[in-house]
């Protein structure tokens, strides 16, 4: 008999807030009249949309952070158990269900946005195309399609470990991967903190995001803290200690390189650490709130549909007569519209891919 399906209820509204965030932070640097974010921090109060989240600026960003150490816990629950060929067809076509979906929709919809709001239309098409296949080079329709990227090279090492392994235990690896990351960042705060502008240029490409060195140690505190479940948090006290040292050095960075202060983030990502660790560490519910699931399951369209359209968006309310309250409002409850209508949708078109023929016979030939 099958073991009942585990459902951790506080994290489907972590994993909501956290979406939120991100995309606060994101509303808070639109720019006014045109759709882009103002890139230009000090002068952000003159020239974004909405001024009143400016609290939100670079703090929301630590959103995505949250986001990688869940994605570190969940997936370490799901490979759980897994091993060889049969495991990792499991796992891998489990993830793709869940991820491209709603990634396709999106896209399309992103580009849509960007097309009404008078991108060349080549240009829309060459950064569709590097959405939904996932390209390690961007530019792409949504500016957060950067960290699926991020997400399916750790998904492809845990598929390598699951092929390796008769039962995967990812805490060796969790471990090998937190400590080269933090290595990477311990480096980078000091180049950075010794003024070497061209080696910190050179580590902050996007290519050390892709192999896992700038973002790696949220996935192993999230593998830990699952670990933690089976073996206690003294059994990785010490390097959950490290890795928690070279997250909040990473957010430090993250929020200087925004211009505003570190206290509020940390404070953030410490809270959804400790709401994370309660979770590895109490009984899992076998049901949970339907208004928690569906925020946990919104959370994931709303993360794809906020930036290009909300930007776009803003634009086209810009020229209304109303208090910026009023406008935010009309392009949150936009994002919010089309996020829902993309997750009933996407919801459809998962049973139909998991039912389709070339699907399974691909899973076989994996």
């Amino acid at each position: 008999m099958a073991a009942p399906r585990q459902y951790f209820s506080e994290l489907d509204l972590l994993r909501f807030f956290a979406a939120l965030l991100v995309l606060l932070n994101h509303f808070a640097a639109i720019a006014l009249g045109d759709p882009h974010l103002a890139i230009d921090k000090e002068a952000a109060a003159q020239v974004v949309a909405f001024p009143f989240l400016r609290p939100f600026l670079g703090v929301g960003a630590v959103g995505v952070q949250i986001f990688f150490v869940l994605s570190g816990f969940v997936i370490a629950k799901s490979a759980e158990g897994l091993g060889g060929r049969s495991g990792a067809r499991r796992f891998i076509t489990a993830r793709a269900l869940r991820i491209l979906p709603a990634l396709w929709l999106s896209t399309a919809i992103g580009a849509t946005a960007l097309l009404l709001s008078g991108v060349d239309v080549a240009q829309v098409i060459e950064r569709a195309l590097r959405s939904v296949f996932l390209s390690p080079i961007g530019p792409y329709v949504d500016g957060v399609i950067w960290t699926l990227v991020v997400e399916i090279v750790f998904y492809g090492c845990v598929c390598l470990l699951i092929l390796q392994q008769r039962g995967a235990d990812l805490t060796r690896f969790a471990r090998w991967l937190g400590s080269v990351s933090s290595l990477y960042l311990f480096v980078f705060f000091d180049l950075d903190w010794s003024g070497a502008e061209s080696a910190v240029a050179h580590l902050n490409g996007f290519e050390y995001k892709v192999l896992l060195l700038r973002h790696g140690v949220f996935f192993a505190l999230g593998i830990l803290l699952w670990s933690a479940r089976s073996h206690g948090l003294h059994r990785h006290f010490l390097w959950l200690m490290v890795f928690c040292a070279a997250g909040l050095l990473e957010i430090g960075l993250l929020m200087k390189a925004h211009g505003v202060g570190v206290l509020s983030a940390w404070f953030l990502f410490a809270a959804a650490l400790l709401l994370i660790a309660r979770s590895g560490l109490g009984v899992a519910n076998r049901r949970s709130s339907h208004w928690l699931r569906f925020l946990g399951a919104l959370s994931y369209p709303l993360y794809l549909n906020h930036y290009t359209l909300g930007m776009c968006a803003a634009a086209m309310t810009t020229s209304l007569t109303m208090p910026e309250v009023m406008r935010f409002c009309i392009v949150f409850g936009l994002v919010a519209g089309v996020s829902l209508a993309v997750l009933r949708a996407e919801q459809a078109l998962r049973k139909t891919l998991s039912r389709a023929a070339f699907l399974r016979r691909l899973s076989v030939r994996l």
